[in-house]
C-alpha cells in the first residue's frame, strides 16, 4: 500500500468552518463545559491545524491567541448588550 503525501490545503471556507469551531471549543472549556448545547467537535480542532498551518500558527504563541480571545469576547459583548446571567455556585 503506498502512501501519498498531500499538502494542506488553506482553503478559506473549509479554514473558517474549522477556526469558528476551534474558537467554539475553546469558549466551551473556558466555561468548564456549562452549556446546555455544545457547538464543540473536537476531532475537528486537529484538521485545523493540519488544513490551516498559516492560521493557526496564530493560535501557537501565548500572546497573540490572548488578542484573539479578547477580540472575540468583544464582539459577543456588542452583540449580545443584554445583562450577563449570573453564576450558579
Amino acid at each position: 500500500m503506498e502512501v501519498k503525501y498531500r499538502p494542506p490545503l488553506n482553503n478559506p471556507d473549509e479554514c473558517d468552518f474549522l477556526e469558528s469551531n476551534f474558537l467554539s471549543c475553546l469558549r466551551e472549556k473556558s466555561v468548564k463545559d456549562d452549556l446546555p448545547k455544545r457547538y464543540c467537535n473536537v476531532e475537528q480542532v486537529l484538521w485545523f491545524f493540519l488544513e490551516c498551518p498559516n492560521r493557526s500558527d496564530l493560535y501557537e504563541q501565548k500572546d497573540t491567541l490572548r488578542q484573539i480571545y479578547i477580540k472575540e469576547k468583544q464582539k459577543e459583548i456588542e452583540g449580545n448588550p443584554t445583562k450577563p446571567m449570573k453564576r450558579k455556585f
